[in-house]
């Protein structure tokens, strides 16, 4: 044999065919052997070993000493900063390099767009506006988290409870406030089931969070409550005098959290409780005094940390739900930088399905959390892989007919007496009238200040801009939702918009055709809502026929359908509800009521998602507010009424399916627009699923405190637990809501009064003007003449006197 040629050995080669196959199939791991052990040697150019240098140990650094070493499966990873450990786990390169600012309180206060804006006043510059530099989606869709907590009553304290809330930022540090239970510290409890088997990424992702401030990063229905549970169990544990806060962005997310966390960790209700601004301010003042578990609202925590009614030197952990939400002048953010400066001790649990649309966000998240260690698990992790269900996508490309392409053609044209010009200065980016969305019009704003004169003297673009935003606006209902929804803007513009474009002939004759086309008998408003109810009929047909593989009886199938628009929403549920009892729909929207449409209270929002759970309702049609959080059940369809281009929210609405079992995605896409953008919003979602495995490094924070000692390690203890039977009732302290509260004020009788009881007798009781009271100025004396004059005018008798005078002498003398 020469020295170029290689004997391979056959049995290793078996062993890695062995260990490709159980990777690709999900299955067992073979057992180490020659190419699988962990011992690895390293070699020279000859064969020879390599003598291994003795490694320096580990410094013993405050967030990271003793955190290894008893991980279980997969290893907790040591010092490292993201999930690393055995198990197939999908790692996230960082680097721990970050210091927290104790001073970024004492900087930025609860709002760092607020004191960006006082710094830009201060200078004598015009602060940018709400939209302007915060405007970051080129998408128009009805926000239905503007209402997330707002209304707080914030009257009537009692200074008994308050706590103290100023502070020095160059103080030095005081330390923990509360010592952790000698015995209790020496375990950790973690719940298990007998008829569920436990599961090695929830086990390893629980004991690295127990150490560190760590954002955990899991497909949605992979069990991150579950996680969350167990360390604020052990929390609770571990400092019997310390609070542990769950905080969630709305007061469902808060309710629902409350049933899993109770039934997982069960820890006794007398020592939780739910404050929400829903909840009187004093009561909530003996909540944070008298609980140690409290469920509540970022914007309700905020609110009660700068009133002082919570002491944050109480608190020893925070759960972060919907975590990707912490960034800008979001409510976490400024809940935890209040807590950094006042009370670094605390741990944080940050829990998401989407960190990020770009890794700039997510490191934004880790900037505003403390985050020193990831924990991220994708779609295609091999720890994960035997839990996830596939997800199958269906693209159904729709054309509008020849009726709505028409309508289309003679709008696009009255649209490009509007383009050119501002296509011509360089505001635009494209002459595309189709193609054009309404936030691409609103940058022209921007554009003009780089124009030359400015504002000033380019006035003229203004209007231009402002009927071309609206008619942008109609194009895209024309052509990606519906018909009415289209009229409807149509006659917006006919009250609010250009005179010569409302008085054009194209504009009339596109008003008048669809309003024809609108009125037409059996006309369903748009092609996708025609393929929506045709798709939904044969789901449920086909249902009908399906039976439990282990219970024999016909399987219940739910569809949740998502729209970007409120009014849209009404549309497609009466679409729907024309197959009754087939189809049984239902709208799920936000509180905020808009044109034509009435909000649903959270209560409102609760008692929908019950019934459909229950089978009241088998079609649940949403805005955003059905993307994130909401434990809505097993859907088995999921229906995308226009392609959206935000990634993080698609991907929170193809997480609704494929929980218990396979799931279906269907989206629906106009011909000529939504087709074009499929491609970068499908590009998008990958970036976003990819965003903490991409080759960017993310910076964590080296300075995370231990919370326990360090010569204190917690041994695992897996405990069954059965939790008592939750009472929700006793964990609220709403006392009346607001809404109450104004309606007792109102029938409550006012206390009649005698205001003339002990008034003098001759006392003015009415009502004097100012005029009345003004003293009148005196007349201006009149010339002799003139008095002369009007004294014989006065003296003469009229032509009437005169009249009567001869009439009665003259009949006298006769």
């Amino acid at each position: 044999m020469s020295d170029d040629e290689f004997d391979f050995d056959d049995a290793a080669l078996g062993e890695l065919d062995a260990i490709e196959t159980a990777l690709q199939s999900g299955t067992a791991l073979p057992p180490r052997s020659l190419v699988n052990k962990p011992g690895l040697v390293q070699r020279d150019l000859f064969g020879g070993t390599v003598a291994q240098r003795e490694r320096p140990p580990p410094k013993a650094g405050p967030s990271r000493a003793g955190t290894g070493g008893y991980g279980g499966a997969g290893g907790a990873g040591g010092a490292g900063g993201a999930g690393a450990g055995g198990g197939g786990e999908t790692q996230a390169k960082v680097r721990l390099s970050k210091h927290w600012d104790r001073a970024a309180f004492a900087k930025h206060g609860w709002s760092k767009r607020g004191a960006a804006e006082a710094k830009a006043k201060a200078k004598g510059k015009r602060p940018k506006g709400k939209g302007r530099a915060y405007a970051s989606d080129e998408e128009e869709w009805d926000e239905e988290h503007v209402l997330d907590d707002d209304d707080d009553d914030d009257g009537g304290d009692d200074d008994e409870f308050l706590i103290d809330t100023t502070y020095d930022p160059r103080a030095p540090v005081l330390p923990i406030k509360w010592e952790p239970h000698p015995e209790a510290s020496k375990t950790f409890i973690y719940p298990v089931q007998r008829d569920k088997p436990l599961r090695v990424y929830q086990y390893n992702i629980v004991h690295r969070a127990l150490f560190d401030n760590t954002l955990v990063s899991l497909p949605t229905g992979l069990g991150k409550t579950f996680i969350a549970a167990v360390v604020m169990l052990n929390y609770y544990r571990w400092y019997p005098r310390g609070k542990v806060l769950f905080l969630a962005p709305t007061r469902p997310l808060v309710t629902q959290q409350i049933k899993a966390c109770h039934y997982i960790a069960g820890i006794p209700q007398n020592d939780c409780i739910e404050l929400t601004g829903g909840t009187p301010a004093k009561l909530r003042s003996v909540g944070w005094l008298t609980k140690r578990v409290i469920y509540s609202t970022p914007q309700t925590v905020e609110r009660d940390l700068a009133k002082g009614r919570l002491d944050p030197r109480d608190v020893t952990c925070i759960v972060v739900d919907e975590a990707h939400r912490a960034s800008g002048d979001y409510s976490y953010c400024g809940v935890i930088r209040y807590m950094m400066c006042r009370n670094p001790h605390f741990r944080v649990l940050a829990l998401t399905a989407t960190p990020g649309s770009r890794g700039e966000a997510v490191q934004e998240v880790i900037d505003n959390l403390h985050i020193g260690r990831i924990e991220v698990r994708a779609d295609d992790s091999l720890d994960i892989r035997q839990y996830v269900h596939k997800k199958s996508f269906d693209l159904c490309v729709l054309p509008l007919g020849t009726q709505l392409s028409a309508l289309r053609d003679k709008w696009a044209s009255l649209m490009k007496q509007y383009i050119q010009p501002l296509y011509a200065a360089r505001l635009l980016w494209s002459q595309d009238a189709v193609m054009l969305s309404p936030f691409a019009v609103q940058q022209a704003y921007q554009k003009i200040n780089g124009l030359p004169g400015g504002r000033k003297d380019n006035g003229k673009f203004f209007p231009m801009i402002k009927t071309l935003a609206m008619m942008a606006r109609a194009m895209e209902y024309l052509v990606v939702q519906s018909v009415t929804s289209f009229l409807s803007v149509l006659k917006d513009i006919e009250g609010a918009g250009s005179k010569n474009l409302v008085n054009s002939s194209g504009f009339r004759e596109v008003l008048r055709d669809t309003t024809a086309l609108r009125s037409r008998v059996g006309y369903v408003g748009h092609p996708k809502m025609e393929k929506l109810r045709s798709m939904c009929i044969e789901h449920f047909t086909n249902a009908q026929d399906e039976r439990d593989e282990y219970t024999g009886e016909r399987r219940e199938t739910r569809v949740m359908i998502f729209c970007n628009f409120r009014s849209v929403v009404e549309e497609i549920v009466d679409c729907l509800n024309t197959q009754r009892p087939l189809i049984k729909a239902t709208p799920f929207v936000g509180q905020a009521s808009s044109k034509g449409t009435k909000g649903k209270s959270q209560k409102e929002q609760l008692e929908t998602i019950r019934k459909f759970k229950r089978g009241d309702y088998n079609v649940l049609v949403a805005t955003s507010i059905g993307e994130e959080g909401l434990d809505i059940g097993e859907i088995d369809l999921i229906v995308c009424y226009e392609a959206n281009k935000s990634p993080i929210r698609m991907l929170q609405r193809v997480g609704r399916t494929g929980r218990a079992r396979d799931g279906h995605i269907i989206v629906l896409m106009a011909e000529g627009r939504e087709e074009k953008n499929w491609d970068r919003a499908n590009d998008a979602y990958n970036d976003v699923q990819n965003a903490l495995t991409s080759n960017k490094t993310f910076d964590l924070y080296v300075d995370g405190e231990r919370m326990l000692p360090a010569d204190v390690k917690p041994q695992c203890e897996k405990v069954e637990i059965k939790a008592l039977p939750l009472e929700l009732d006793k964990l609220t302290m709403t006392g009346r809501s607001a809404a109450e509260r104004k309606a007792l004020a109102e029938k409550k009788p006012k206390r009649k009064v005698d205001v003339t009881a002990n008034a003098p007798g001759d006392a003015f009781l009415g009502f004097r003007t100012a005029g009345q009271l003004a003293v009148a100025k005196k007349e201006k004396a009149l010339p002799p003449s003139q008095v002369l004059r009007e004294r014989k005018a006065s003296a003469l008798l009229t032509l009437e006197e005169e009249a009567q005078l001869r009439s009665r002498w003259q009949h006298d003398t006769a």
